[in-house]
C-alpha cells in the first residue's frame, strides 16, 4: 500500500508523537509499504535532512501563524493526487488536519485520524476560555474533519472513552484502539545503568524510585514531594528540565521547599543516561493530573521497570490490565498509597510486576505491534471500500 502520515511538524523538540509517528512509518514500511510523511515544516528546516535518510520527507512549508495555514495547499498537492492509497492524520485544531482532511476528501483518498489526546475534557475544565473557541472551531471545521474520516484511532482505552464527554455530536461508526509506537533501547541496557551511575555515583547503593517528566502542576509532582514525607527511607530521583523555556520558576521554587535530604534533583536526562535511569529505578512514578499518553510511562515498561501511576495517565489501563505496576488517585493520599503499595511488595511480587511490565510494552507500544494492527484496520477499509 502507498500511505501517506499527515502532521502539522517533525520537529522532535515538540515530543512524542513525533517520534511515534516516525516508528510507526518505519514499522510500516519494514512490513512493505510505501510510506510518505506528509508535513507542514519549511523544507529549509535543519531536522529533515537526518529524516529524509531514512523515510520519505514530503514538506509543505512554510506554513502560516501558529495555526500552519498554507494557502496554495492544493496546488503544492497537485502532483500527489493518485499518490497516495491511504491517509493517517495526527492530532486535532490545526490545519495539517484540516486542510488534508478536505484534500483527501475531494480526491476521494481515505483517511484515519488519531487525536492524540486533543478530545480530553481535561482541557476544557482547565482552560475553558481555549475551549470555548474550540467549540466554535469543531462545529465549522473539525466536526466535518472527524465526521468523514474512515477511522478515529486512539492509543489506549482510556483515551477513546474520554472522547465522548467532550465535545456535543461526538461520535464515529468506528472508533480503533491502535497503541503507540515507543522506540524500544537497542543499546546494552547494562551498560546504561552504568553510565547512569557513574554520572551519579551517589545513588549506586541507593535504591530509588524515578520522577521523569516536565515539572509542571499537571503533572502532580508537588503531590509526590508532599507524600515522600511519610517515607523517610525511601530515595526519589527528579529527573526533569528546570530552564524557565520548560517550568514556571516559581512552581519550582515551591518543590524545591517541599524537598528533603532523600530527593535527588538530576536535571534533563537524555540518551543512554536516560535510559540507565529508568533500567536502575526501582519504579518510575508519574502521578499525573492529566496525561494524554505517557510515553515515559511507555519506556519504563520496554525496559522492565514497574509503573505507579494515577488514572489520569492514559496508559493506567494497561498498567492495571497486566498487572505492571501500581494505579492510585491523583490525590496526596492516592499518591501516597502508590508509595506504601510499592514499598510493601515482596521481591517476588515486584520481580513478577517488571515481567507483566515488559509484557505490557511488547503487546500494546512495541512499534511492530502497533504498525501490525494499524495495517490490518487500513487493509480492512479498503477492502469494505472497493465492495
Amino acid at each position: 500500500m502507498r500511505l501517506a502520515f499527515g502532521l502539522h511538524t517533525l520537529n522532535p523538540a515538540t515530543g512524542g508523537v513525533v517520534s511515534a509517528t516516525v516508528e510507526l512509518a518505519k514499522s510500516l514500511r519494514t512490513l512493505g509499504h510505501e510510506v510518505t510523511l506528509v508535513t507542514f515544516d519549511d523544507p529549509s528546516e535543519a531536522f529533515l535532512p537526518a529524516l529524509s535518510q531514512c523515510l520519505k520527507i514530503l514538506p509543505l512549508g512554510p506554513a502560516r501563524n501558529s495555526y500552519g495555514y498554507i494557502s496554495n495547499l492544493e496546488e503544492k498537492l497537485s502532483t500527489h493526487t493518485k499518490s497516495f492509497d491511504f491517509l493517517i492524520l495526527s492530532g486535532l485544531w490545526l490545519y495539517s488536519t484540516f486542510g488534508l482532511a478536505s484534500w483527501a476528501r475531494r480526491q476521494k483518498i481515505p483517511y484515519a485520524i488519531f487525536p492524540h489526546g486533543m478530545l480530553d475534557p481535561y482541557f476544557a475544565r482547565a482552560y475553558p476560555l481555549k475551549h470555548l473557541k474550540k467549540l466554535i472551531y469543531y462545529f465549522f471545521f473539525e466536526f466535518h474533519s472527524i465526521r468523514n474520516a474512515s477511522a478515529i484511532c486512539y492509543t489506549t482505552t482510556s483515551e477513546r472513552d474520554l472522547a465522548q464527554k467532550t465535545f456535543p455530536l461526538f461520535s464515529h461508526q468506528r472508533q480503533e484502539i491502535i497503541g503507540l509506537c515507543v522506540e524500544q533501547f537497542t543499546g546494552d541496557i547494562s551498560a546504561a545503568k552504568e553510565v547512569f551511575y557513574s554520572r551519579f555515583p551517589v545513588l549506586r547503593q541507593k535504591p530509588f524510585i524515578l520522577y521523569l517528566s516536565r515539572f509542571h502542576r499537571k503533572k502532580g509532582v508537588d503531590l509526590l514531594l508532599k507524600a515522600l514525607k511519610k517515607f523517610p527511607g525511601a530515595t526519589l530521583v527528579m529527573a526533569g528540565p528546570t530552564d524557565e523555556s520548560s517550568c514556571d520558576p516559581m512552581f519550582l521554587q515551591e518543590l524545591k521547599s517541599l524537598s528533603t535530604d532523600n530527593v535527588y534533583w538530576v536535571g534533563m536526562l537524555t540518551g543512554e543516561v536516560k535510559w540507565g535511569a529508568l533500567a536502575a529505578a526501582q519504579a518510575l512514578i508519574l502521578p499525573s493530573h492529566q496525561e494524554n499518553f505517557g510515553m515515559v510511562v511507555a519506556e519504563a515498561l520496554s525496559v522492565k521497570t514497574p509503573v505507579l501511576v494515577t488514572p489520569a495517565v492514559a496508559l493506567s489501563t494497561d498498567v492495571l490490565r497486566y498487572k505492571a505496576g501500581i494505579v492510585a488517585p491523583d490525590t496526596l493520599f492516592g499518591v501516597e498509597s502508590l508509595l506504601k503499595n510499592f514499598f510493601s511488595l515482596s521481591p517476588d511480587e515486584r520481580a513478577n510486576m517488571s515481567l507483566a511490565a515488559a509484557e505490557c510494552y511488547r503487546d500494546n507500544y512495541q512499534p511492530s505491534a502497533v504498525a501490525s494492527r494499524l495495517q490490518n484496520l487500513i487493509q480492512e477499509i479498503l477492502k469494505r471500500n472497493k465492495s
